[in-house]
């Protein structure tokens, strides 16, 4: 994720007098904000503001809109950074958002008009992200048919953190 942090620091200005955007940095699916801690002290470091958005993984319209509503409370320009499947959600959003001055992706989803997740997943041969290595559970007063989705714990090392000790991708795995 240092690249989130190579891209924000000195391109990140606006034209506006050299104010610096607040960066809000949205994880991807099967994650949480925490993935983005060492990102996040090295831009305090650098003097901006960090919010670390929790996406709540609903889906890309419900998603979107609470992203929206999250940048609605920040005044001033905003780079929005995205991992993986929020390269999607963020994309989105700043489509309908003036203040989103750039757009950051991190092994991210960058969807043209039209494309779907399911699209992108199957636009490349090989891809790991099938129905094949997800579990879908049930969620307590969820609509019928609706589900969270878990990688598969088998799956996960190849897919997701290829290239990390077996013990470390072993523990991100569980988590």
């Amino acid at each position: 994720m240092h690249a989130a942090a190579g891209a924000a620091h000195g391109r990140a200005r606006t034209a506006d007098a050299g104010v610096k955007p607040t960066i809000v940095l949205v994880h991807g699916a099967f994650g949480d904000s925490s993935g983005w801690d060492a990102v996040t002290e090295q831009l305090q470091q650098l003097g901006y503001t960090v919010d670390a958005e929790p996406n709540p993984l609903r889906g890309v319209p419900y998603d979107s809109a609470y992203l929206s509503d999250f940048l609605s409370t920040i005044s001033g320009p905003v780079v929005l950074v995205g991992n993986s499947y929020a390269g999607f959600v963020t994309t989105n959003v700043a489509a309908s958002d003036p203040e989103v001055k750039a757009l950051v992706y991190v092994d991210g989803y960058l969807p043209a008009a039209g494309d779907t997740l399911g699209s992108l997943n199957s636009a490349v041969a090989g891809s790991c992200v099938t129905p094949a290595i997800l579990n879908g559970v049930p969620y307590p007063g969820s609509p019928p048919g609706d589900v969270d989705l878990y990688i598969k714990q088998s799956a996960f090392p190849g897919c997701f953190v290829n290239g990390l000790p077996a013990g470390e991708a072993a523990a991100l795995a569980a988590e």
